[in-house]
């Protein structure tokens, strides 16, 4: 006779396949999600005191790359207090002594470097000892010094930049790998990050040690203009009300998991109200895990980091130029330019002509394009290489699929600043809406 221990046992094992066939019915890439897949599984592990076996090590059915031994995500979120305490010996005041070329003032026609000394922060990304942090909190430096918590400092070497980005990556010497026992903390899920999530900055403002604000994530994906060219746009930024400052450069933006949700950047410059401060306090933004995950390796390997291009200027598609184009709704993103060479030059891209032609790019592979972000932020997430697919609404009032194939973005300011070219590179949706209304003169 079955005992009832076994009979759980097999009554679980039975629900579990029933409920896998349900899914994988109706599709379990639409209908679920990891989060509820993995409910299903917790809640039945849990119903049965734990008599299954955690460590069978096989794959759950549908699912390849979660194993039945991974330790499960933690469902719960720990206190400020409780968060500081599980993460501070993993978060650095990053110090530096550098030289800043002066071009005003040369020697033999060599700008003279003017000396100076800078801190931010940064955190640990691996056991290897490497240490993320902003590109900015490095330049032109000559010596890198980096101190824990526990007041123990250490020499620190450059591996490798992303200045698009403002990324770095530094590491370790190996005595303080050593001395140290380095910490990594892990990265979040970006796709799961949620606007309204208590989220916590930890880092070094004016050279305070180990300070800790709070926040919320006030919104994803944004997008700005990167800080070399002023040409290039850099996705995935994630605002936050958490306070940052001068020193908090390259420090960690947390989730209540403990998880990097981000990287601390930059304040939002105020260029309109005329305060002193030269920001809008309460907006700051953080580069996401997102970027993370897709530049640190890179910048660890091959000390830079290669991004993917399509070579086009747009805009979004607003009513006035769906007016203009007679789009007939105002939804997608106008192809304003192409650079010639480019991926999108050689797969037949056009942008506005004389005879204003419309060009609305309104998807990218299964992606909706509703606004440029959204551009942005999937073609950033790719690498050089990939082929994607445009659906393009073109003047004929079709949509046509438009396959290109990932090129590697321009450096510095080759090709026009970024590529985008004549008189058209710097247009906004207003720009574009004033130069159709003069075509039609």
């Amino acid at each position: 006779m079955l005992n009832t221990r076994t009979m759980t046992i097999s009554l679980i094992i039975t629900f579990l396949s029933l409920a896998l066939s349900v899914i994988s019915m109706s599709g379990f890439s639409e209908s679920y999600g990891f989060a509820d897949y993995n409910n299903i599984y917790t809640n039945l592990v849990e119903a049965s005191n734990n008599n299954v076996n955690h460590n069978s090590g096989k794959m759950l059915p549908g699912v390849t790359n979660i194993a039945l031994n991974a330790p499960l995500p933690s469902k719960n979120d720990v206190s400020p207090a409780g968060l500081f305490n599980a993460v501070k010996d993993s978060v650095v005041r990053i110090t530096v002594k550098g030289k800043i070329p002066n071009p005003q003032l040369l020697v033999n026609g060599t700008p003279v470097g003017i000396p100076f000394d800078s801190a931010g922060s940064g955190f640990i990304y691996d056991q290897d000892g490497h240490i993320v942090t902003n590109y900015h909190v490095v330049a032109d430096a000559n010596v890198i010094s980096v101190r824990f918590l526990d007041g123990n400092i250490y020499p620190a070497k450059l591996v490798g930049v992303d200045k698009y980005s403002d990324l770095a990556v530094l590491q370790l010497e190996a005595s303080a790998i050593f001395g140290e026992q380095p910490k990594p903390l892990p990265l979040a899920n970006s796709s799961a990050i949620q606007v309204g999530e208590p989220v916590a900055a930890i880092g070094s403002p004016a050279g305070l040690t180990g300070s800790m604000t709070e926040g919320i994530v006030s919104q994803v994906n944004r997008i700005q203009l990167d800080p070399v060219t002023n040409r290039f746009f850099v996705g995935g930024l994630i605002q936050t009300d958490a306070s940052i400052t001068h020193g908090s450069s390259g420090g960690p933006l947390l989730n209540m998991k403990g998880e990097v949700v981000g990287v601390t950047e930059r304040v939002f410059p105020d260029t309109t109200s005329g305060s002193s401060l030269g920001y809008i306090p309460g907006i700051s933004y953080a580069i996401s895990a997102g970027t993370l995950q897709n530049v640190i390796p890179q910048l660890i390997q091959y000390h830079h980091y290669r991004y993917p291009w399509l070579g086009i200027h747009v805009v979004d598609v607003t009513p006035d130029i769906a007016q203009h184009l007679s789009l007939g709704e105002s939804k997608g993103v106008e192809v304003v330019s192409v650079t010639p060479g480019s991926p999108a030059d050689l797969a037949g891209m056009k942008g506005i002509g004389t005879n204003y032609t419309a060009s609305v790019i309104l998807r990218i592979n299964d992606t909706l394009v509703k606004q440029r972000s959204d551009l942005i932020n999937y073609v950033q997430n790719k690498i050089v290489g990939q082929t994607v697919i445009l659906g393009v609404l073109e003047s004929d009032g079709l949509v046509h699929g438009i396959n290109l194939r990932l090129g590697e973005r321009p450096q510095g300011n080759s090709l026009n600043s970024g590529g985008y070219t004549g008189t058209l590179a710097s247009m906004t949706s207003n720009n574009v809406t004033s130069f159709l209304s003069q075509l039609e003169r």
